[in-house]
């Protein structure tokens, strides 16, 4: 995906999609397998927002089916506006 299309559509996601409003936190999750070039698109459509993003990338775990790493609840401290990177092509 280009750089510029990549940005707008991170732009649509925070602004449209996530309604996110000035000062909400956001928290972006991601993990090592994934592009982080669409992690780097979310952060800084927040920071343009002037929101307070929060990128936490995770290591890629044999099995998805674990769930969420104990500490992730401490880490995101309770964001307004969670986005998971999960499946993009």
């Amino acid at each position: 995906m280009k750089a510029i299309e990549l940005q707008r559509c991170a732009r649509v996601a925070i602004e449209t999609c996530g309604s996110v409003r000035p000062k909400e936190r956001v928290l972006i999750v991601t993990d090592t397998m994934r592009d982080q070039s669409v992690a780097r698109a979310l952060m800084a459509a927040a920071l343009a927002a002037d929101a307070e993003p929060v990128l936490m990338v995770m290591p890629t775990r044999r099995s998805t089916r674990r769930s969420r790493p104990r500490r992730f609840g401490l880490q995101c401290k309770r964001p307004t506006s969670p986005f998971c990177i999960r499946h993009i092509r």
